[in-house]
């Protein structure tokens, strides 16, 4: 039944301001509270599964996104939002990626365009190695996600973090298609290091880029 009363309506209204009185409170308690953080990840795999060892980020991969990068700063005037977009990179025998797809994003346009290639020049993997040694090319999601960070948690740490591994691996897509179920497999860490120029020396087994 629809309230049509001056008295009901006046209940209503005292609802929803006190409503909005919550609201606003808490939205001022996270805003004085936390604080935004870009982080990023990167899971590699091609569907392979004879590598000795699947492409690898090189360095921190915080530097390749700068903080006065577009999406950066759409983080920063999005706060407290998250979200959160992915690149696949294809990555060469030399580390490089060659190619770059954004499949899906619900960023505006006016961000992702142009990240392919703003980051491209900064990808740097370790190529992926066969179990004879032999550098080929791979594949790698590049994940970016950015949201609002209890300040406690984040305080003393950079704008831009590079997670080790993902927070959270996605489940693998059932039937083909990419990413494919082995790239969630270790590759094999032994048996093929010796044959490598250098041995277990060589930049390849050590992760010197």
């Amino acid at each position: 039944m629809w309230c049509l009363t001056r008295a009901c309506a006046l209940v209503l209204g005292l609802v929803s301001g006190l409503a909005g009185t919550a609201h606003a409170q808490t939205s001022g308690s996270l805003t004085n509270s936390h604080e935004t953080r870009v982080s990023v990840w990167s899971l590699s795999g091609s569907g392979r599964n004879d590598l000795l060892r699947r492409a690898r980020p090189a360095g921190d991969m915080a530097t390749w996104l700068p903080a006065t990068d577009p999406l950066v700063r759409h983080a920063l005037a999005s706060f407290p939002q998250n979200d959160s977009v992915t690149l696949l990179f294809d990555i060469g025998a030399d580390g490089r990626a060659t190619d770059c797809t954004i499949p899906t994003s619900r960023l505006p346009a006016e961000i992702t365009d142009g990240l392919c290639e703003r980051l491209m020049p900064q990808v740097r993997y370790l190529p992926a190695l066969t179990a004879e040694g032999e550098r080929v090319a791979d594949k790698a999601r590049f994940h970016v996600r950015y949201g609002a960070f209890p300040r406690d948690h984040v305080r003393n740490t950079p704008l831009i973090v590079a997670e080790p591994l993902p927070p959270s691996p996605p489940v693998p897509m059932a039937g083909p298609g990419w990413p494919p179920l082995v790239s969630l497999k270790p590759a094999r860490l032994t048996g093929g290091l010796p044959l490598l120029e250098g041995g277990g020396d060589a930049p390849e087994a050590t992760g010197t880029p």
